[in-house]
């Protein structure tokens, strides 16, 4: 187990400044789980994994200035154009285009 000097006697302070009274969380107390060596290495693929996952992209893009697709229709705007109408309207604020209309 990593030791970092830090003891935790059920007050701690978040990134909020909340005071929190008790024992680890389960989420915290994962973060200080034993993982026992093995004979002569240790296994480092589950963290090399988890920051390779982590490291990506949400939504990868094919390039750089992909287009996407139209959310109506579903065309591919990187190869062709489609008719679809493009403005979109905040529906919280759709009854003021009729007020400017006037």
């Amino acid at each position: 187990m990593l030791n970092t000097g830090q003891r935790n006697n059920g007050h701690s302070f978040r990134e909020c400044f909340a005071e929190k009274t008790g024992g680890l969380e389960q989420q915290d107390q994962e973060k200080y789980d034993i993982h026992p060596a093995g004979e002569d290495y240790i296994d480092l693929s589950p963290y090399i994994l988890e920051n390779v996952m982590v490291s990506l992209p949400y939504a990868p893009l094919c390039k750089e200035a992909c287009k996407g697709l139209c959310p109506n229709c579903g065309t591919n705007l990187n190869h062709q154009q489609c008719g679809c109408e493009t403005a979109k309207i905040d529906p919280r604020l759709a009854g003021l285009a009729d007020f400017f209309e006037k």
